[in-house]
């Protein structure tokens, strides 16, 4: 269950569209980042693959909604 909220919690803000997938969420942190395993899937920059992103936008809702 962590993995799924961590996922949730590091993805909220790029679906809110609060910051755009190019940008690393400057206030992220995980004491135990070893415990998440998307974070080994994150692109090389620490931000995440835009498909992680553009697959929870509901079909006709623009970002920022």
């Amino acid at each position: 269950m962590p993995e799924e909220y961590g996922l949730y919690v590091f993805l909220n803000p790029y679906r809110a569209g609060l910051l755009p997938a190019k940008i690393l969420w400057p206030h992220w942190y995980a004491p135990h980042p070893e415990a998440l395993g998307f974070i080994g899937q994150l692109n090389p920059d620490g931000t995440p693959p835009r498909e992680w992103i553009a697959d929870r936008i509901p079909e006709g809702l623009a970002v920022g909604e």
